[in-house]
């Protein structure tokens, strides 16, 4: 067969795209499959933490009852006084949830403190005066003497003093001999100081001369002149 030089060319055309169209052994596809086996790639995700509770201070606006949970519905488990200062978190509803895990209603509680109350200054008591003594020691004027007496139903004369110093805010021993040994001494007495005939009678001295005492069995309480034998005098501090 005589071939042209046409005919090589066409020839060597055609092969040359019969090998390009053909796959090529041992190379690799642009876009390769997956490999079966091959473990999926693993995305880690960071887990969101919730938002913790926001802690609210509340006090209660009366006395409150305390439920066992946030409603009408749970029963009382307790109470809380006027003015008590709780720290919680607040339910959905509202409803105060205290740190023991308590609940107490909204419309009971109010987040303004209440006031706080005034000291109450406390008053000095009253400075112990002749005349404060004097118009003590008057008022019982008339009572009839009792043998071991010290109400206003009768006095004896310890009695009658002691009750007397005892409204004045002092508080002196039941017997002429405690109050003796009680008072402090004086030589010269003024107006509302004891006088002591002894350990066996008492009075209140009025001035001048004179005296209060609840004498005997038959006199009342009287203000009177001082008689003989007296032997100390007591000033009440």
């Amino acid at each position: 067969m005589r071939l042209t030089a046409r005919s090589v060319t066409r020839a060597s055309v055609l092969a040359v795209a019969v090998a390009l169209a053909a796959p090529q052994v041992g190379v690799a596809s642009a876009t390769a499959a997956p490999q079966v086996g091959a473990p999926a790639a693993v995305t880690s995700v960071t887990p969101v933490k919730a938002a913790a509770a926001k802690k609210v201070v509340r006090y209660t606006k009366t006395k409150v009852n305390v439920r066992k949970g946030p409603g009408t519905k749970y029963r009382v488990v307790g109470a809380y006084a006027k003015g008590r200062k709780l720290t919680g978190t607040l339910t959905k509803n509202g409803w105060l949830r205290t740190a023991a895990g308590k609940y107490v209603a909204p419309s009971v509680l109010t987040a303004k403190a209440p006031a706080k109350k005034a000291a109450t200054a406390k008053k000095a008591p009253a400075k112990l005066t002749p005349s404060r003594i004097l118009a003590q020691a008057a008022k019982y004027k008339g009572i009839m003497y009792r043998a071991g007496g010290s109400t206003t139903s009768g006095f004896d004369c310890s009695g009658y003093t002691r009750y007397v110093f005892a409204k004045l805010g002092k508080s002196l021993p039941r017997t002429v001999a405690g109050q003796k040994a009680r008072t402090t001494r004086v030589s010269k007495p003024r107006a509302g100081d004891l006088v002591f005939w002894g350990n066996y009678h008492v009075a209140i001295y009025a001035g001048n001369g004179m005296i209060w005492d609840s004498g005997r069995p038959g006199l009342p309480v009287q203000k009177r002149k001082m008689f003989s034998g007296v032997t100390s005098y007591g000033r009440v501090g």
